[in-house]
């Protein structure tokens, strides 16, 4: 599988989320608790590259970092592999306790 990236938004700013300190750690700790929702789009684009929801939990769990954007009022977590042991580079925005949603992947 080839190195992609998946952008995943809520629509929240992240003002009303965790302290960007403490990001990849609630990253982490959604995506082990399966709150991760996949938009229709993003599941096609998965589709179309071999991926699967497993490919971007692991990715998510195994990240060393997440960095904010403020161009896009989202982080980049990075350093994350699929399960295939690809890099796997994932975008996004975290409502607190609630989930992490997967808008799309190119």
């Amino acid at each position: 599988m080839s190195d992609f990236l998946l952008d995943i938004m809520s629509g929240r700013h992240h003002s009303e989320c965790v302290a960007t300190t403490n990001i990849l750690d609630e990253i982490k700790r959604l995506a082990g608790l399966g709150r991760i929702f996949f938009s229709i789009h993003a599941l096609e684009k998965m589709d179309e590259r071999g991926a699967n929801h497993q490919d971007v939990q692991n990715a998510l769990a195994t990240a060393t970092a997440a960095n904010y954007q403020s161009d896009r009022d989202n982080y980049k977590v990075t350093g994350g592999v699929d399960m295939d042991g690809d890099d796997l580079r994932v975008i996004v925005d975290v409502n607190t306790d609630i989930e992490v949603v997967i808008v799309t992947v190119f």
